[in-house]
């Protein structure tokens, strides 16, 4: 079993001792605002212009993906990976959205 990191993140936050709860904590809510990253970058490549239903149910996806599905090893990559992605151009980004590490952590992603 894989022990927690302590990334620099803790160590500037002066969170070293507070362990997985913490950490996982930081990568759900990291989740958080990279899902809604990707669902508003999802909807403007697909040209479609979201109910707020829409909206909640992407987010809820990914999230549910990237929170239940990646373990926290992943969770963290895959985070910096879909937000390096949303910054591309469409074409670049469906290309990007692939994590090989851990697919699992995309079963939000439509194709």
């Amino acid at each position: 079993m894989m022990a927690c990191a302590t990334g620099a993140l803790f160590l500037s936050l002066g969170l070293m001792g507070i362990g997985c709860g913490a950490e996982e904590a930081i990568n759900d809510f990291n989740s958080k605002n990279t899902c809604e990253d990707y669902c508003a970058k999802n909807f403007e490549c697909n040209s479609v212009a979201p109910t707020t239903d829409e909206t909640d149910v992407c987010v809820s996806d990914c999230r549910a993906s990237m929170e239940n599905d990646c373990g926290n090893e992943n969770q963290d990559a895959a985070n910096d990976q879909i937000n390096e992605c949303v910054d591309k151009g469409c074409a670049e980004f469906w290309a990007c959205m692939v994590f090989d590490a851990a697919p699992e952590c995309y079963g939000f992603v439509s194709e």
